[in-house]
């Protein structure tokens, strides 16, 4: 919120400022009225590329990020929507009223993980397991899994095989639960902490 608040703040000076330059222009440079709106294009973007300067490191200074870390995490983030879009696809390639809510849980799950880590980038770390490992582990089971179940006149072994998959997947989503739980870590601690105390208050 506070980045909001000083880049709004900083987007009304410059624009201040820019109405000020083109007064003192026009009083200056009356008779190039095109001069006089080039400085004050000029003025309102370096005001306005200022506040984003602003905002950026405010940013960076609440999650605790170096700028090189934050491009390192957005890198890996960006990797990873394109990821949750194959995952989606092949998930519901899959036309199986049996596996419907696995399905949808291992995407709520893995979407889930993905949306904390984007707002707020310092817990990538935390979330480590399931971007190195657990994603592209259930992004490449499940499409081999749709492409092998929409085979027509699927064998026996085929169909063993998608059995065995299945379980797999079961096991990949008890595994994107507990990186949820290593991302969310900080909070459960933290509301423990709040439990104890409150206990205490309640049994004074």
């Amino acid at each position: 919120m506070k980045s909001i608040f000083y880049t709004f703040a900083w987007a009304v000076l410059s624009t201040l400022f820019s109405l000020v330059i083109l007064t003192v222009s026009i009083g200056v440079f009356h008779h190039h009225v095109g001069l006089s709106i080039l400085y004050a294009m000029i003025g309102w973007g370096v005001m306005f590329a200022g506040s984003r300067w602003a905002a950026f490191q405010l940013f960076l200074k609440k999650h605790g990020l170096s700028r090189s870390d934050y491009v390192y995490i957005k890198q890996h983030l960006k990797e990873a929507a394109q990821k949750l879009v194959r995952l989606k696809k092949a998930l519901f390639a899959v036309k199986n009223v049996q596996t419907i809510k696995h399905n949808y849980e291992i995407l709520r799950l893995a979407r889930r993980i993905y949306t904390i880590t984007k707002k707020e980038p310092n817990r990538f770390y935390d979330a480590q397991r399931f971007y190195f490992e657990s994603l592209d582990s259930v992004v490449e089971l499940t499409e081999k899994y749709a492409l092998l179940y929409n085979q027509p006149n699927r064998s026996h072994e085929l169909e063993m095989t998608l059995s065995q998959t299945r379980v797999t997947l079961t096991e990949l989503q008890k595994q994107l639960t507990n990186d949820l739980q290593q991302v969310l870590g900080r909070d459960i601690e933290a509301l423990h902490i709040e439990l104890e105390v409150a206990d205490k208050m309640i049994k004074k």
